[in-house]
């Protein structure tokens, strides 16, 4: 029996938009427990809701019915400061695009997190360049973006991600726009978290990339409708 601790439980969990009049229906009561240190993919067509789920495990958005729990609170009756310090000091974000600011340095992208998080700044500096090195990119903490390839690029958003040690990674199609190379780099570093007990959720539409978590879930329609065990490569 595991002994992991359940950090975020979504029980039927339905989220819906009205476009046009029209009521467009992404998820469908899914229910999906996250145990600490687990290593998930979320697999699933362009359009089967897996980012709004991830939006709404790192409570940037919040279910239209069912509820969902994030660390024993309950995020649909959370209020907006509750939320904020969800999202700032216990979920890192990793995005396809990155999110860069293009003129700042690697080391000011990483430390964008304290900004609504106040830390000394000696703790500052010693986050910054551990998350920075967990990456490999201690030899690049002056540059900015433009002076970085797309998977460094990547890298730094997942340092960034890392700064605030934060409960859980989600990460949103996080080897979209990177080469083979870069694709496999960026999962020999998720793949390391892991191992030290980082807790990832990953969306991927890429069968190779999910491959390397633990389980695969699978989106279909707005509907979660199984788990199997992933090869887990490391």
């Amino acid at each position: 029996m595991s002994d992991k601790k359940l950090l975020a439980r979504a029980k039927d969990v339905s989220k819906h938009y009205t476009m046009g009049g029209r009521r467009i229906e992404v998820l469908r009561s899914v229910n999906l427990d996250l145990m600490e240190g687990d290593f998930m993919a979320i697999m699933g067509r362009s359009g089967s809701g897996k980012s709004t789920l991830l939006h709404i495990l790192g409570c940037l958005d919040v279910p239209s019915s069912g509820t969902y729990t994030f660390d024993s609170l309950d995020v649909n009756s959370a209020d907006d400061d509750q939320l904020s310090r969800i999202r700032g000091r216990a979920v890192g974000f990793v995005f396809q695009d990155f999110h860069l600011l293009s003129a700042q340095t690697v080391f000011e992208n990483v430390a964008l997190p304290f900004l609504y998080n106040k830390v000394d700044r000696k703790v500052v500096h010693h986050r910054v360049e551990e998350a920075v090195g967990r990456v490999g990119l201690s030899d690049r903490l002056e540059h900015r973006p433009s002076e970085l390839s797309g998977g460094e690029m990547q890298r730094v958003a997942i340092a960034r991600a890392l700064v605030v040690q934060p409960r859980v990674i989600l990460a949103d199609e996080p080897t979209g726009n990177l080469d083979e190379e870069s694709s496999r780099e960026v999962m020999r570093i998720f793949t390391s978290l892991h191992n030290l007990g980082v807790t990832i959720v990953m969306v991927t539409h890429d069968k190779e990339v999910a491959a390397r978590a633990e389980t695969i879930r699978v989106l279909r329609q707005g509907q979660l409708e199984r788990e199997e065990a992933a090869a887990g490569v490391s």
